[in-house]
């Protein structure tokens, strides 16, 4: 990882890195920060903000596992789809009273589950963690415990009330806990709000049509927060969110590029940080 920055005046030519026989220092004509927390531009003296603008919250952070052995009809709920039936009735519904009950975990009140491709298997997406300091090694620590544990609750819910899951078994989960937001660097350009939701061009596009809804998922409770999840027009990301204030021969790229916490919540995830 990065440990430290080479900096003349406000000009970055190059990082230090720990490895395991020692420090090393790798030097370039453009240093490229993809480290998903803005780390080295913010050890380059960047400006940067984080969180929600209200009370600075992040959103909370999740584990995602794979159950084996699931019957090929059994439901899946790629969000809040109040639709979707059970025995027990409106599974959305089931959830939060679940969830109130002690039955789910705590703040776990929604839970997404996707098809893979296998079709007896499902991806869930459940397990949560809220008032995380996703830039804290100990924080994030304690969280890797703590959802882990939550999966074995959450695969016995499904089990108990999903039709389809009697069977099923963890078959496995994501190496490492998934942290949505930390650092936003702030660039040339803020992208806002309206950005996306109208979905704006710009000339000195860098990403072409991302498209993915405003996800926010809520920093100090279960669901989504600002009610629904939000669809937005295909939008552009300038070359400006890439470029780092304050900082010279720097790119910053991925979750940490500049713009909202509203605006970001589209913009995070894998199939927009990818063509960045």
């Amino acid at each position: 990882p990065a440990a430290d920055v080479i900096m003349d005046g406000n000009v970055i030519s190059g990082v230090v890195i720990a490895t395991p026989m020692g420090m090393k220092a790798i030097k370039g004509k453009i240093i490229v920060d993809a480290t998903g927390d803005g780390t080295v531009s913010y050890m380059a003296g960047a400006p940067y903000e984080i969180g929600r603008e209200s009370d600075g919250l992040v959103q909370p952070v999740s584990l995602m596992f794979v159950l084996g052995g699931v019957e090929e009809d059994a439901i899946y709920c790629e969000g809040v789809h109040p639709d979707v039936k059970v025995p027990a009735g409106d599974f959305v519904e089931l959830c939060k009273k679940a969830c109130s009950a002690g039955e789910l975990p705590e703040n776990v009140d929604t839970l997404r589950i996707y098809h893979t491709g296998n079709k007896t298997e499902r991806m869930i997406n459940a397990t949560q963690v809220n008032f995380v300091n996703p830039l804290s090694v100990k924080s994030i620590s304690d969280c890797e415990a703590n959802v882990r544990k939550q999966i074995e609750k959450v695969h016995n819910f499904l089990k108990a009330y999903a039709p389809g899951y009697e069977k099923s078994y963890i078959k496995g989960s994501s190496t490492t806990i998934g942290v949505r937001e930390s650092r936003r660097i702030t660039g040339e350009y803020v992208l806002q709000d309206e950005d996306v939701e109208t979905g704006r061009k710009f000339e000195d596009v860098v990403v072409h049509s991302a498209n993915f809804l405003l996800d926010i998922h809520n920093p100090s409770g279960g669901g989504q927060a600002e009610g629904e999840a939000k669809r937005v027009r295909a939008y552009d990301i300038p070359l400006r969110c890439f470029i780092p204030k304050k900082v010279e021969n720097l790119f910053v790229t991925g979750r940490a590029i500049s713009g909202t916490h509203r605006a970001h919540s589209s913009y995070r995830v894998m199939n927009i940080c990818m063509p960045m």
